[in-house]
């Protein structure tokens, strides 16, 4: 016969409170990502942020092709 020698649990499988504040913790932090929106402000900042890094990198490429063509 396995004795259980496990000292942390209980007859009727109650949590200990360490278990009780453990859960409490999961709780609260998966309802704290469900709560968090992302503002419109944001989106329209990275919409503009990454434009103009696309928007400056395709005039580079076309700066350098004019370069060589002009040079040939």
């Amino acid at each position: 016969m396995a004795v259980n020698s496990n000292e942390y649990t209980t007859q009727d499988n109650e949590l200990t409170p360490k278990q009780k504040e453990f859960v409490d913790f999961l709780q609260e932090a998966s309802n704290q990502s469900k709560e968090y929106k992302q503002p419109k402000l944001n989106t329209i900042r990275n919409l503009i942020i990454y434009g103009g890094f696309v928007a400056i990198g395709i005039f580079l490429v076309y700066l350098y092709s004019s370069y060589i063509f002009i040079n040939k």
